[in-house]
């Protein structure tokens, strides 16, 4: 099991953490442009948006900017989320805290897009 919890209104931010505590919590800083930076095993690792649609993102090494992993949301209502595990990506030793992290914030994205729209 784990833990995502959103945080902030004036820092934005969502921590991630297992339940069970076998790792520490990361914590992924967002600008308002809902981008943001986190740290895992010593690598700097960015969430930013990929495309013009404002429907995918990806994680990618700040270093040299290889993709983790690219999330798209996905279906009619947009309910879904498409995963793309790049070449980065299957080197990692545990990839799960990016990948529901990765479709977490997906999610959060696509339920404030549904908000702004609406009001």
């Amino acid at each position: 099991m784990w833990h995502l919890h959103r945080l902030g209104v004036l820092h934005l931010g969502v921590t991630v953490a297992p339940a069970d505590g076998r790792q520490p919590p990361l914590l992924l800083r967002q600008t308002w442009n809902f981008d943001g930076s986190l740290e895992l095993d010593g690598e700097a690792i960015n969430w930013r948006p990929i495309g013009s649609g404002g429907q995918a993102w990806c994680f990618e090494r700040t270093r040299d900017r290889a993709r983790y992993f690219d999330f798209a949301a996905a279906g009619d209502l947009q309910l879904d989320t498409d995963v793309t595990i790049c070449p980065a990506g299957l080197l990692l030793p545990d990839p799960s805290p990016l990948l529901l992290l990765g479709a977490f914030l997906v999610r959060l994205a696509v339920d404030d897009h549904v908000v702004i729209a609406g009001a």
